[in-house]
């Protein structure tokens, strides 16, 4: 009888620990509360887990931050959508939210402006429906997109929206002849592409800087002089806000990476260097082509969208339900064979099956979370070897405008450092607010001021400009930020691209998210939100898998079709 009743005594047991397993749902751990963080705990919540994220801030959305001080929204942080098309899963959510984006131009030549049909409605841009002369053609290469109109674009038409997009001036207040500013622009085009020669040239790698330099001592009828050269220094300055860095930091190896090329419209005039990427994340973001801009940009189909409205309403959407705890800041993660534990400020901790790290770049560096056990050395060669850059915001707000009717103004000078740029958001907001965007080491060194000081010294590059100007402020401190240290990542010199996926590589049950995990679109929101899906389908894999009750035949999260809600895009 003992023998029987010790068995059944086993066999209770044993069915009340699989009702248990059954009843208690596999939990994670997010650590961060940007889009990467936010997009995690979202799908993963969806899937029936239980979630907690961990935010050190007492807001959420990171490096997403919409102020209100004006009474109107501007976004601090991150203020565009790169990409305004269907592959991009970040413009299904803008679309289902039915807020506005402004689309802004942003090369020197024939910017490929698109106007979108679907089934449920159109996609538009005011200026060129009304004024294209050519009407706008589908670059998709997407049957379920269909041109508004058939036919080409007109560069004619394209270049004098070109003439309302820019407005230099030199030091003295003069304004630059436009024909000058667009010749400049397609010289600096020849000198990027001069540089890729010296890439395919060259096994070693070298700055985007020294192989400028190199392009002069080879081709000196490209060296420019004069107001010329300020110019060229002007759009220098541009591609360094757009890394966040300065070009003798930048890889010239790394800075373009994971590209093809494909066909190009047989009725579209085919721009210089005409390439794609091809998607790292799986769920979502598809070919993408690239048109060579004075940036050297990345643009998915659709060109860049401004948020109107800020990216608040966007990120509130997302968060909305989920169990956040707000000022948490994370100090240690201990991985164990059978789960994790998170100790946050005052020694408070949480324990659950797993945890996805969505923190900035620039913390991580810091090594202000510890690790138990250390990462592997590949983990932390990742983190130590990838570039984080800064790149800050200056938001000036006046009672009336008084400024050209352009996206962009300009002041040209001697270097890249004495150059400056102001976003005109009243184009696009109908506010008279202008944002002066410094970038790189003029960053670092404007954060150094107090915020009285740094709007001075914007005031004082704008008064080269307008005299006289003075309005209320906001500055940004994203190099200093404890919460950030710094803005988004770019390649370092003489290093792979390939450490943007060693960062983003699972160590056990410890998954990682966020802008630097992106290999193919580092540094952008829809970047950050996509590693955020993937983290989340990697995790929940991961977890139930251990639970031994992973389905194979359940969707993957994010790869049900969303519903098509147009975007609403102008141009004013």
């Amino acid at each position: 009888m003992s023998n029987i009743s010790s068995f059944l005594l086993s066999a209770a047991l044993c069915f009340s620990n699989i009702e248990r397993r059954h009843v208690a749902s596999p939990s994670v751990i997010i650590i961060g509360g940007g889009f990467a963080g936010i997009a995690a705990a979202r799908a993963l919540q969806d899937a029936s887990f239980q979630v907690i994220l961990l935010e050190s801030r007492d807001r959420v959305g990171g490096r997403v931050h919409t102020d209100y001080s004006f009474s109107f929204p501007v976004d601090l942080g991150a203020s565009w959508l790169h990409g305004v098309c269907k592959e991009n899963p970040l413009a299904h959510v803008i679309g289902r939210l039915g807020l506005p984006l402004y689309r802004t131009v942003v090369t020197t030549r024939c910017y490929m402006t698109t106007i979108w049909r679907e089934d449920s409605g159109i996609f538009f841009n005011t200026a060129c429906e009304h004024l294209s002369p050519g009407g706008i053609t589908d670059l998709s290469h997407n049957s379920s997109f269909m041109p508004l109109k058939q036919g080409s674009i007109s560069c004619g038409f394209l270049k004098e929206r070109l003439k309302l997009s820019y407005a230099l001036f030199d030091m003295d207040g003069n304004q630059v002849p436009q024909e000058l500013v667009s010749k400049v622009g397609e010289d600096f085009e020849s000198i990027l592409e001069e540089t890729d020669k010296i890439r395919q040239e060259n096994s070693e790698d070298m700055s985007v800087f020294r192989a400028i330099s190199m392009v002069f001592e080879r081709r000196p009828d490209l060296r420019l002089e004069g107001l010329a050269h300020k110019v060229l220094q002007w759009y220098l300055c541009r591609m360094e806000g757009w890394f966040a860095s300065d070009a003798d930091t930048i890889s010239l190896k790394g800075w373009d990476q994971a590209k093809k090329s494909i066909p190009w419209p047989e009725n579209l005039a085919k721009p210089r260097n005409y390439k794609i990427q091809e998607a790292a994340a799986r769920h979502a973001l598809r070919r993408t082509p690239r048109i060579l801009s004075n940036k050297e940009e990345e643009l998915r189909p659709g060109g860049h969208g401004l948020m109107i409205r800020g990216y608040r309403p966007v990120i509130n959407t997302l968060a909305k339900g989920l169990d956040i705890r707000l000022s948490h800041r994370v100090t240690k993660i201990a991985r164990r064979y059978n789960g994790v534990k998170v100790t946050v400020e005052g020694g408070s901790t949480f324990t659950a099956d797993a945890a996805i790290v969505t923190v900035p770049l620039g913390v991580l560096k810091s090594k202000y979370i510890k690790f138990e056990p250390r990462l592997p050395e590949w983990k932390e060669a990742a983190i130590a070897d990838l570039g984080v850059g800064i790149e800050n915001k200056i938001i000036l707000h006046f009672e009336k405008v008084f400024w050209p009717n352009v996206e962009f103004l300009g002041v040209v000078a001697e270097t890249s450092y004495g150059c400056s740029y102001f976003l005109n958001l009243h184009k696009a907001t109908s506010h008279a607010v202008l944002v002066y965007m410094p970038a790189g080491q003029l960053a670092r060194d404007i954060e150094k001021m107090s915020d009285e000081a740094a709007a001075n010294f914007a005031f004082m590059q704008l008064r080269k400009i307008l005299p006289g100007a003075s309005a209320p402020h906001l500055v940004s401190r994203w190099g200093t930020d404890v919460n950030s240290l710094g803005s988004y990542s770019y390649d370092k010199v003489g290093k792979p691209h390939e450490l943007y996926e060693r960062l983003r590589i699972p160590v056990d049950n410890l998954f990682f998210a966020g802008e630097a995990t992106s290999i193919n679109y580092p540094g952008s929101v829809h970047g950050a939100y996509s590693t955020g899906i993937m983290a989340a389908e990697d995790c929940r894999m991961r977890v139930l898998e251990r639970y031994g009750e992973l389905n194979l035949f359940q969707p993957v999260m994010g790869e049900d079709t969303p519903v098509s809600v147009p975007l609403l895009i102008s141009r004013m």
